[in-house]
């Protein structure tokens, strides 16, 4: 049997969305987030990270997690890599 728990509100604004392309976890669309408004404090987050950097691919096998905090209108976060 699932458990399903509440853990916070999010209400997000989002601006304009421009295509983000292919991805090996399906296509993508990209949009800024003009406003944000939590009603839970951490905010515990599972980071994916995509890039054809050759400088930073090695992020792309990372599995991580983070923990924000929201100030001054901006989230803060703490990433952590799971190994």
């Amino acid at each position: 049997m699932l458990e399903v728990t509440p853990l916070a509100r999010a209400e997000l604004t989002l601006g304009n969305k421009i295509p983000g392309g292919a991805t090996p976890h399906g296509s993508r669309k990209i949009a800024e987030v003009t406003a944000a408004r939590f009603d839970a404090q951490p905010v515990l987050s599972r980071m994916r990270f995509e890039t054809s950097d050759e400088r930073y691919l090695w992020l792309n096998r990372v599995v991580a997690i983070g923990k924000g905090e929201f100030a001054a209108g901006a989230v803060s976060y703490d990433i952590f890599e799971l190994r």
